[in-house]
């Protein structure tokens, strides 16, 4: 293992810049330099949901897999140079992680840095693109900010989703469910066409450094998988589920309007800004919206509506929501 040669530490006392030169040079341990040590690195929940609020709960998937890969972003200030995407990878031989290359080296003043997951090699500064879209295991992203220093140096890494979920469930409808008089659906109840329309961020920057999301709110329609895959209405017991990434969205106001063709008969349904997501007016990133949508002859409506913490049973590449 060797020293990111182009980390340059800008620290004020002689003795303590010498230190760093001689550690970047091939010396270890007691000089006042440490690598960075990654413990463990979990995706997680970071939030569950009450009627009005979210607050922090538990629930995470340590990456063990072989090979699985994050990267590691390292803030410039008056003591350390900037680190852009210095690559760790689980090692089954370690039980833990190890740098790729480059080892990142920590002085004795406290560095801000932050990780990401998973591992994108074009990732060169801390700055990502979300967009709100189609959900696809292969878009879902994970990140987490933290210090560390020579003194602590090993770290546990719980990353949270940078994605809020918005789920429709759609079921068909039954006679007289839920109430006497409801309708049930007849048809063969083969979707080919699902999207919906709302006030959101089509796309925002996050910067993994400093935790800030910008981007503008504009009256946007997104639509099912491109090009869509028809699909077929479930039931209350095993619902069909459309899934959508959300750029989290501060101020967000306005009817959700949705719309889907089923058997070949346009249909809609709305949802208020209220029953989505609260008096809060944010869609928050780490939870689910679900919608549930029941399937009537010649209308969609809203069953129910709830909020929760997006829970994690697999990861990127082979992952699942629940």
């Amino acid at each position: 293992m060797y020293r990111l040669k182009n980390h340059v530490f800008r620290m004020a006392a002689l003795f303590t810049v010498a230190s760093f030169l001689s550690c970047n040079d091939g010396e270890e341990g007691g000089s006042g330099v440490m690598p960075l040590h990654i413990i463990s690195a979990s995706a997680g929940i970071t939030t569950t949901v009450t009627r009005s609020a979210v607050t922090r709960a538990s629930g995470t998937k340590t990456l063990t897999g072989e090979g699985d890969a994050i990267g590691i972003f390292l803030k410039a200030d008056a003591n350390y140079g900037a680190v852009n995407n210095c690559k760790y990878t689980y090692q089954s031989s370690l039980s833990g992680w190890g740098p790729a290359a480059e080892e990142l080296t920590l002085g004795v003043k406290t560095a801000w840095l932050s990780a990401y997951y998973p591992y994108k090699e074009e990732q060169a500064l801390p700055a990502v693109v979300l967009a709100t879209r189609a959900y696809k295991a292969e878009h879902e992203f994970y990140y987490q900010t933290f210090n560390a220093s020579y003194l602590v140096s090993a770290v546990n890494l719980n990353l949270k989703r940078a994605y809020a979920l918005i789920r429709f469930s759609l079921i068909r409808g039954e006679a007289d469910v839920p109430a006497t008089g409801d309708s049930a659906y007849p048809d063969a109840g083969n979707v080919t066409a699902f999207g919906f329309t709302a006030n959101l961020l089509p796309s925002g920057q996050l910067n993994l450094l400093d935790n800030v999301l910008t981007g503008t709110i504009s009256r946007i329609t997104v639509n099912n998988e491109a090009p869509e895959v028809p699909f077929t209405i479930g039931n209350r017991t095993v619902p069909a589920q459309k899934d959508f990434l959300i750029v989290p969205t501060t101020g967000y106001s306005g009817e959700l309007t949705f719309t889907a063709t089923v058997d070949g008969k346009a249909m809609s349904g709305k949802v208020t800004e209220q029953s989505l997501c609260g008096t809060e007016g944010k869609l928050r990133a780490g939870v689910m919206y679900e919608i549930k949508v029941t399937v009537r002859p010649k209308a969609l409506t809203v069953s129910g509506i709830s909020r929760e913490a997006w829970d994690v049973t697999d990861i990127p590449g082979e992952l699942e929501i629940k």
